[in-house]
């Protein structure tokens, strides 16, 4: 795939060498990775300028073929590579367009659920209070003394208001 767009001019021209000096031509998927540094956080390229101003890659490559990125707008990814500053694999898009593109791509990790952290129940055992809440009347104060968890946990649960994926 060829990348037809031309770069913005206001960008001086150390500053885009210094960018395309650490890019690769297309792969088969059309993404052009980048082969510079990256960012600790988060894993995305990025460099310095000369006076030191910081960019990280695929924002820059926006920036350069698409012209500045509005307050608060993210630059996403179509092809979901992080190191790709493809201009047309790149998009705008708001923090909650991120997450919902990261969801539906299955990337990311589940916060919910047995998988969070802090999270004091199993899949298994929230079934086990559901069923033994509504077959036998368990009280919720007898639950949470069981499961070791409050009552209010155990009403959010019975009430499918958390854990509603089961």
């Amino acid at each position: 795939m060829q990348h037809l767009l031309v770069p913005d001019t206001s960008f001086p021209d150390s500053v885009k060498n210094r960018f395309f000096s650490r890019v690769r031509l297309p792969n088969k998927n059309g993404c052009m990775e980048w082969i510079g540094g990256n960012n600790k956080r988060g894993g995305y390229g990025g460099f310095h300028t000369q006076d030191k101003k910081f960019f990280t890659a695929h924002r820059y490559s926006y920036e350069l073929f698409n012209g500045e990125i509005p307050e608060g707008m993210f630059v996403l990814h179509r092809c979901d590579n992080k190191m790709c500053v493809a201009p047309d694999h790149l998009f705008l898009g708001t923090q909650q367009d991120n997450m919902i593109d990261m969801r539906s791509k299955n990337r990311g990790y589940s916060t919910k659920g047995e998988n969070h952290g802090l999270s004091k129940l199993t899949l298994e055992s929230v079934r086990e209070i559901r069923q033994s809440h509504a077959s036998n009347n368990i009280s919720l104060t007898a639950l949470a003394l069981k499961f070791g968890v409050s009552v209010s946990t155990i009403h959010s649960i019975v009430n499918n208001n958390s854990w509603r994926n089961l």
